[in-house]
């Protein structure tokens, strides 16, 4: 976003390949440049990227989560932890009266600080901000009075403060002893390998799953069947595009906990073009033996049946025994983006005679939509869902 890129540029590095080859590729966006195409051989892999947003006066550079392999990405400030809303706490130790103090972000003006009364007994109070620059994304503190103190150094976010009878009279600021808050971390640094979490300005969260699943039946196994009658066999997969409602319910604790309200979690707008089933050979080459449809509304299901035989009904049931890398659940997925505009990268695989885009970027009315294309391993969702 125009944002993003106001703040400062960004610097992408893919790197991939093996003893016998190396391939790498250094770009640099720009509100000159705010996209950039970056093809790979289609043969090097694994690959890793680096992504990090570079101030444009100079200092350090602040990283941005991104996968190696992501197809089209999209960057905007929501994915940097600093450029969000941050907090930090400040608790009463031993018996009063205490010291009040003010707070504020590095860069806010004296006049927009908030007051903090802290009495023995109570739990500790989330202080809450919005940096003006991810770059300076700390709070400043000062015991408050007539006349008031002097402005502390700036504190990271997450900082713990400690109030003691008569720190006033011994510390020159409050937080001048403070050590780190193991705080919940921010949206955009959560660890969440099973949802993509889209956070939009002034509005809710949005999310997606990052893989497809097994749906479950009433018995609460996932809905799938195998039906063997001589050297062939009958597949049933009933398969969805959602995230379990107790994931959800973590998600919403911990963000919860970070912001200090509820948030409101909304599913994202996707819509899932196809799905199909995929049986892979001995070097790895996939033949797609099903399709489906999924349904419009959430969870999006979709029946996949074929009947196999031969070596594909072998491959089909070794798949299901937990055997990888012979069977793939493949989800084709129009994915939106609550943004009307991004810093985009679009990533592409490619051999000597063409290139194979895995996804394409297009626009549509006031959202930009983009084709995930997302394979998961049928051996690893029969075994995470225990079949």
């Amino acid at each position: 976003t125009a944002s993003l890129l106001a703040a400062g540029n960004v610097a992408l590095g893919y790197r991939g390949g093996d003893t016998a080859a190396q391939w790498q590729c250094d770009a640099l966006l720009s509100t000159a440049q705010p996209r950039i195409a970056i093809a790979r051989p289609k043969a090097l892999t694994p690959i890793s990227a680096t992504c990090a947003l570079q101030p444009l006066q100079g200092g350090p550079a602040l990283p941005v989560p991104i996968a190696p392999d992501s197809g089209d990405l999209f960057l905007d400030l929501a994915q940097i932890p600093e450029a969000g809303p941050q907090t930090a706490l400040a608790a009463a130790e031993g018996p009063g009266p205490l010291p009040h103090f003010e707070y504020l972000g590095e860069d806010d003006r004296p006049d927009t600080a908030h007051l903090v009364r802290l009495r023995p007994g109570d739990p500790p109070t989330l202080l809450r901000w919005l940096p003006t620059s991810p770059f300076r994304a700390g709070l400043r503190c000062r015991w408050a009075g007539t006349p008031p103190g002097t402005w502390s150094q700036s504190l990271p976010p997450g900082t713990r403060i400690t109030v003691h009878a008569g720190d006033a009279q011994s510390l020159a600021s409050p937080g001048a002893t403070t050590g780190a808050s193991p705080l919940p971390p921010s949206p955009a640094s959560l660890d969440l390998p099973d949802i993509e979490l889209l956070a939009v300005d002034g509005g809710p969260y949005r999310y997606r799953p990052r893989t497809s699943r097994l749906q479950r039946g009433a018995d609460g196994k996932p809905a799938a069947s195998l039906i063997v009658f001589g050297t062939s066999v009958m597949v049933q997969l009933t398969a969805e595009w959602t995230v379990d409602q107790s994931r959800l319910a973590d998600l919403s604790t911990l963000l919860e906990q970070r912001d200090g309200k509820r948030p409101t979690l909304t599913v994202a707008a996707d819509s899932v073009r196809e799905t199909a089933l995929l049986l892979r050979d001995d070097q790895g080459t996939p033949t797609q033996v099903a399709t489906g449809t999924a349904l419009g509304a959430p969870p999006q299901t979709s029946l996949l049946a074929v009947t196999l035989s031969g070596d594909q009904a072998d491959r089909f049931k070794r798949a299901m025994a937990g055997e990888r890398g012979l069977a793939t659940l493949r989800y084709t997925v129009d994915a939106a983006e609550p943004q009307s505009s991004a810093a985009a990268v679009t990533i592409a695989t490619q051999d000597d005679s063409s290139a194979h885009f895995t996804t394409a970027a297009r626009s549509a009315s006031s959202s930009r939509l983009h084709t995930l294309i997302v394979e998961a391993d049928l051996a690893d969702l029969v075994h995470s869902q225990n079949i």
